[in-house]
């Protein structure tokens, strides 16, 4: 059956009437008749006429053909042999897991297979499988998938309440951003497989003790965690891993003291050592606190490492409010698991990027990288008369990724989530527009066939036209 992507482009072929006006509009040259003498004409009244009679056929046609047939090729027409209709459903499982998939769920595939039901991969491509080639699949590197965008993009294409049967794990690498609504009769079966804990060790460091320590992750199908572990002398150890740390207070003294503490505890809580101010190389700091109100010069800048940061007072000058407001815990870099109030803070837009706002609004903390070095902007203090971080963990789950950058980790992600978190919520109606894959549902794109008939039609005006031209010339 033929149908149409984009059927309000038919409406382009309304301007057939401009060749039509043309045509209309085309005045034919007068003739001259020769007499012998005029002395017994006399003069008339002048009288105009106009002939609106179309000519040159053949053209007209043509031209009107071919603004008919780029209306018709911006409408992206397809030719769609509604096989679909004539199937049942849809069977969606992962190429490489459908061996898995066959052996815990044989009686349900094979029921569904007599119904008409057809076997497809789960992936964009939207191949055809078949159970003699299982062996074949198995071997397919597997990629890492959105299955809530591939939902969106099966609701969008699929008729409504067409019935599609999902068997998969649920992996939570597979599903991201905002769950999906859909108008399919879906339904989804959950691999079952086990899974062991999959452990990495993503760095290595010496503790303030002396001690030979390996930080591991560990990715489980309930959640991943960090766990630092004690390692033999054997172990290749990062023993350039202390960590350097400067705090410039000025008469910031009292800031400087909740700042020693919070790193104080985070060096104990993680068993890293931490060298607060500490008067060996002055040029591998990792982290640099900027208390005082005037700019950070180069000399500074020059004693933080490459990938450190720098944490420094944004000017308040004018900008001060004296208004209490709440951190804004959607927007906070921390958990919320406080309710950390801020009583002063500047009221001016800072520089790079917000990444910690206020209840009103306001930026708490804004960042930006340069000549690869990072750049925090705190829009208050670290003091009790401007904010109550200071007394409570706030400070240092603040100060934690600061002063510890994450690993690298390369591991596998084993976490699992639930049937009921992977399932899309079910609605009356398209929710996702129409997708513009030609390829999609067994359809043919009969774009080609049409440049084909323009380039035809064009061919033959020019021809046509360059002809009459040519005899009128003549």
């Amino acid at each position: 059956m033929f149908q149409l992507f984009n059927p309000i482009a038919l409406f382009a072929s309304a301007a057939v009437i401009i060749p039509v006006l043309i045509h209309l509009w085309n005045k034919r040259k007068g003739q001259t008749l020769k007499v012998g003498s005029i002395s017994l004409l006399t003069e008339n009244a002048k009288t105009t006429s106009r002939n609106f009679r179309i000519t040159e056929w053949p053209l007209l046609l043509l031209r009107c053909l071919l603004i008919i047939l780029v209306a018709a090729l911006l409408a992206q027409p397809y030719w769609n042999n509604q096989q679909q209709k004539n199937k049942a459903g849809w069977i969606i499982i992962n190429e490489h897991e459908l061996a898995t998939a066959y052996q815990q769920q044989q009686y349900l595939i094979d029921s569904l297979l007599k119904k008409g039901f057809e076997l497809r991969n789960l992936s964009p491509q939207i191949n055809t499988l078949t159970l003699s080639d299982t062996g074949k699949y198995e071997q397919n590197q597997p990629a890492v998938q959105n299955y809530w965008s591939y939902i969106r993009y099966l609701d969008a294409a699929l008729p409504p309440k067409f019935p599609v049967y999902i068997i998969s794990d649920l992996s939570a690498a597979h599903f991201a951003g905002k769950r999906p609504s859909a108008q399919l009769e879906l339904y989804w079966i959950s691999i079952n497989r086990p899974l062991k804990a999959d452990t990495i060790t993503v760095d290595t460091y010496v503790d303030a003790d002396g001690q030979s320590m390996a930080l591991n992750k560990i990715s489980s199908g309930t959640g991943s965690y960090f766990e630092n572990v004690a390692t033999n002398s054997s172990t290749q150890i990062n023993k350039s891993r202390t960590i350097n740390v400067s705090i410039y207070a000025g008469a910031n003294s009292t800031d400087a003291k909740y700042l020693s503490a919070a790193l104080s505890a985070i060096a104990s809580y993680t068993g890293r050592n931490i060298l607060i101010n500490h008067s060996g190389d002055t040029a591998s700091k990792q982290a640099i606190f900027w208390l005082q109100d005037s700019e950070p010069g180069e000399k500074i800048m020059n004693t933080l490492a490459a990938g450190g940061t720098i944490v420094r007072y944004e000017h308040t000058d004018s900008s001060l409010v004296k208004k209490s407001s709440t951190a804004n815990n959607g927007s906070s870099i921390l958990d919320g698991k406080d309710q950390d109030l801020f009583y002063q803070y500047a009221s001016a837009g800072s520089k790079g990027l917000a990444v910690w706002k206020l209840a009103n609004g306001r930026n708490i903390l804004s960042e930006e990288t340069i000549a690869g070095k990072h750049i925090i902007y705190f829009n208050s203090r670290f003091n009790p008369q401007w904010t109550d971080i200071v007394w409570n963990e706030s400070l240092a789950r603040l100060l934690l990724p600061i002063v510890l950058a994450s690993p690298a980790y390369t591991g596998k992600d084993l976490r699992q989530i639930s049937l009921e978190q992977s399932m899309p919520r079910h609605v009356d109606k398209k929710q996702n527009g129409i997708t513009a894959d030609a390829g999609f549902l067994n359809k043919t794109d009969l774009s080609f066939l049409l440049w084909i008939a323009v380039f035809a039609v064009f061919t033959l005006e020019r021809i046509i036209a360059h002809h009459q031209l040519k005899q009128k010339n003549g």
